[in-house]
Parts: C-alpha cells; structure tokens; sequence
C-alpha cells in the first residue's frame, strides 16, 4: 500500500495572502527514504506585509519540522516534531501524530492530529500570528477502484490556544466530504472532485485584557477566527507528474491545471478558483526547477486568496525503485 524509495533536497519561496497579509515563507526540505523509513525535514524562514490590526507589525518568523515515518507497509505510521519562533505570544514546540492503515481490501483509514504548539490558524492574518490550532482527525475512504474514490471523510475536532490565554475556542468540528474520480490516465491525468466543507466553533471566549493589549482596538473572538464556514465545490484538474514533489527518484519535469467552482452556503455567495504549475530540468534530470500561482475568490478568512511558490530541487539516485 505505501513505499517509495527516494532521496531530494529543495530550496524556495512561497507568498500566499491571508486577508489582506502577504506572507512570505523562504524555505529549505529534504527527503530522504530507504526500504524501512522516511525521514523528511522542513526550515523557512516567514516575514508578513503590515496589514494587520496589531499595534506593532510583527518580526519574521522561524519555523522547522522533522517527521520520520515507516516505509514498505501496509500500516504507515508518521511522528514529527517542530519548532515556531518568532511569534507574538512567543516560542512554541509542536507535534504531530498519524497512523493511516488499511482494515479491508478497498477501505483506508486515518487517525491522528497536531497538538502542544498546534498549526497556524488562516481564519485571519492576526490569528495566523497569534493563534494555535489544535486538532485530532480521523478520516476514512472507500476506493471501489483505482480511478474512483466514494464516500471519503474527515471529521476534526479543533481548539483554539493564544500563548498568554490558554484557550480562545473549544470544542469546535472540522468535517469534510469528498469525492473524486479519475477520467482519464496520462498523458495527461484528468480527475473530478467534489467536496463539501463545514467549520463550527462552538464556544469562543472573550479575549483577556494582555490579549486585547496587542491591537489597535478592542476586537472579539470572531473577528479573529470564523464561527461558521460551510462551502460545497466542484473542480477538475489536469495533471503531468507532480511539479514540487520531493517524493520522486529523479525530475519529472510536468504542468498541472486546477479549475474550481462552488458554493459558499455560510454567507450566501459564488466563488471560483485557478491555479497551475510547470516544472522542467536544467541540468540532465536530476534538478528539477518548478513555479506555480492559485487563486481562490473565497477562503476561511472570507477574503479572496492568492499565492504562488518557486522551488529547485535536486534528486540524488538510489539503487531502489519507486513501487
């Protein structure tokens, strides 16, 4: 069910915008896998526009996350550990845990979740720098085929943390359905996807006085993360290989188009969204150069969304293969 073998290092930037935030992530990963484990790491390096409601703009960031995962078995197992410097409310640790396994021939199951320092959260450009996210998952998938998948869903279970208020919300669910269907194989592959979103946050607290503290002016829980977000969507993609994977033995050099529209049933509204990416090698197969742009009309922060991302990466040759 699960094994590769593969060893690549990459370097590049990426901006994506947050409200009306642009940030920027300058970064630096490697894989590296053999017959029994993968080891892969993430560094970057995260600085931000001043369009926020802070008082003082905040200082660039520093982020880095180590997972090591088993390899060539039917149970994957991932543990990781990372570090996020820089923030407002101070330094944080993270972890996270997964376990994904197949029960039955055709079904897949997940279970898993990021917890101490949690994810940054995108329902704002304030609460990406000043909330963690915490969250357990499962998800579970059934695959008739290789080309179709019915019936897949993730239920998430969230909670909200600021370092010098140790909880904003409780007891918010995070569910997602989705579908997808592979119409055709290469060259290129064309698959169809439907989804449906639906973000509930329970319980928000008031935000305490040291809290308060950091912005302009007084702002509510709710302006920082999004009570109530439900979206139902549609979209195809066109796809030849993977630009960005570290996850390749060497370049693949490729393109890939996204078209996606759908229904914002929360706040009543049409959106759409664009996106696509080439890559191709400089130096004989084992560099790959990739670039790539999305855009998105809605998004959980309820503004448009936009971001783009530029990587080199280098493959190093092993003696196994890709199965």
């Amino acid at each position: 069910m699960f094994g590769s073998e593969n060893r690549a290092a990459q370097l590049g930037w990426q901006q994506e915008r947050i409200s009306d935030m642009a940030v920027n992530h300058w970064f630096g990963a490697w894989d590296y896998s053999s017959e029994r484990y993968r080891l892969t790491g993430r560094a970057a390096r995260v600085d931000a526009s001043d369009d926020t409601r802070f008082r003082k703009a905040p200082e660039p960031s520093r982020e880095a996350m180590i997972e090591l995962q088993n390899n060539a078995t039917d149970w994957l197992f991932t543990a990781g550990l990372g570090h996020v410097g820089g923030r407002l409310d101070g330094d944080e640790l993270r972890t996270k845990f997964e376990a994904r396994f197949q029960p039955l021939g055709r079904w897949q199951m997940a279970m898993g979740g990021y917890h101490s320092g949690g994810e940054r959260s995108t329902d704002s450009a304030e609460a990406w720098w000043l909330v963690s996210r915490d969250r357990a998952s499962f998800e579970g998938l059934y695959q008739p085929d290789s080309r179709t998948t019915v019936g897949g869903a993730r239920l998430e279970s969230l909670s909200f943390d600021v370092g010098s208020q140790s909880s904003v919300a409780e007891g918010g669910q995070r569910l997602e359905v989705f579908g997808s269907h592979l119409l055709a194989r290469r060259y290129p592959d064309w698959s169809v996807r439907a989804e449906y979103v639906l973000q509930d946050l329970n319980r928000l607290e008031r935000l305490e006085g040291s809290v308060q503290s950091l912005f302009e002016r007084p702002l509510q829980t709710g302006e920082l993360l999004t009570e109530h977000y439900e979206r139902l969507s549609v979209g195809m993609r066109w796809q030849e290989h993977s630009p960005h994977s570290l996850l390749e033995q060497q370049a693949q050099p490729g393109w890939f188009l996204d078209v996606n529209t759908g229904y914002v049933l929360s706040t009543d509204t049409v959106e759409y969204g664009l996106g696509g990416g080439v890559s191709w090698s400089l130096f004989g197969g084992d560099d790959e150069i990739a670039l790539s742009a999305g855009y998105a009309s809605d998004s959980l922060s309820g503004a448009s969304s936009l971001d783009a991302r530029v990587t080199y990466t280098l493959f190093f040759k092993t003696a196994g293969e890709n199965r």
